[in-house]
């Protein structure tokens, strides 16, 4: 925290400037602001992001969004074309949407690869979480030979 005498020392120095009292008020205004801000941003994070995947008589489950991201990965391991993975999820009414960014081997069908990623996260996660995947979108990065592979 900045101490009252501080701010007192520099009002006294911004003064000596030539800053004339509004100056200073609009600066400490800048400051108030930018103070709100840090403070909103620092509290209004959404915690527990995840889905439910099933309301019950004793309660909820749910699953938060880094165990679907990685059953998405678990999902993904097979496929040999695939060197990298990443993903955002959001969800809307129940329905889970994906955006995946990729880096794939340079000879691979894009169209045929994306339609059994889609296939495969659609039927994976609806058997494994009982959750709709509303959509999958897919953006290739990087064509790469690059040995690193998804774990």
């Amino acid at each position: 925290m900045i101490s009252l005498a501080y701010l007192a020392v520099l009002s006294k120095q911004i003064h000596i400037w030539g800053a004339g009292k509004e100056q200073i008020a609009l600066f400490a205004l800048l400051f108030f602001l930018a103070g709100l801000r840090m403070g909103y941003l620092g509290f209004c994070i959404p915690k527990n992001r995840g889905i439910v995947i099933q309301n019950g008589n004793l309660g909820q489950v749910k699953v938060s969004f880094r165990a679907v991201e990685n059953l998405i990965y678990k999902l993904m391991r097979p496929l040999s074309e695939v060197k990298e993975v990443s993903s955002s999820l959001k969800e809307k009414k129940g329905e889970l949407f994906i955006k995946l960014r990729l880096n794939v081997m340079p000879e691979t069908n894009l169209p045929q690869l994306s339609e059994r990623i889609q296939t495969l996260l659609e039927n994976g996660i609806g058997d494994i979480l009982g959750v709709k995947v509303g959509q999958v979108k897919i953006l290739v990065q990087k064509m790469t030979t690059e040995t690193a592979r998804v774990e």
